[in-house]
């Protein structure tokens, strides 16, 4: 399967476009109702680049808290603990940047977005049990991470004029690409135990 690499003007819409849509398909495959809060918006500033790594990271450390205290999967724990790690120290990071420098975090179309979506996961995943909450917790956290992986990549690190700034994102990356690698076999490690 091959992708093609579109150039999209302004990258604040579009990422509000790209983490709406994969969190609808992330929801619809949990059951949940797809509510959208795509926005039309300008480039994203240093203090929007900040706030949406913020927010991010807010949520990712909520729903990893979330799987430590309902999980017994030794799998979904060891990537809950691991994404508490991470995004921990990008926490601290962020505080250190903000300290550095004179960039202030500021809302955005693209922070209340995901903000809003992350709730609407959180939602979710407190409705669940067992293998349906792993499950779901592991295919959310999949997504999501390819989401802020590719989002980085894309459009934050092009947009950003700081250097610290564009440093802490680049050194982001391998800790947004982890999960990646360890959901799928952490997924068929669950399958395969209910099946045996």
């Amino acid at each position: 399967m091959s992708t093609t690499k579109i150039t999209v003007p302004r990258p604040a819409a579009f990422l509000t476009l790209l983490f709406t849509a994969l969190v609808l398909g992330a929801c619809s495959q949990m059951g949940m109702p797809q509510e959208t809060a795509a926005e039309e918006s300008q480039p994203l500033n240093d203090g929007q680049i900040v706030k949406v790594m913020q927010t991010i990271n807010r949520a990712e450390l909520q729903q990893a808290d979330m799987a430590l205290n309902r999980s017994s999967s030794p799998e979904v724990r060891y990537l809950a603990r691991q994404i508490q790690r991470e995004h921990e120290n990008m926490t601290n990071t962020l505080a250190g940047l903000s300290g550095a420098t004179t960039i202030d975090p500021e809302d955005s179309p693209l922070s209340e977005s995901i903000q809003g979506q992350a709730e609407q996961i959180q939602k979710r995943l407190r409705n669940l049990d067992g293998d349906a909450f792993d499950q779901a917790y592991l295919r959310a956290q999949a997504q999501l991470h390819q989401l802020a992986l590719d989002t980085i990549r894309n459009d934050l690190l092009p947009s950003a004029n700081e250097p610290q700034l564009r440093d802490m994102l680049q050194a982001s990356i391998p800790g947004f690409q982890r999960p990646q690698v360890m959901t799928p076999a952490s997924l068929a490690q669950i399958n395969q135990r209910r099946r045996g």
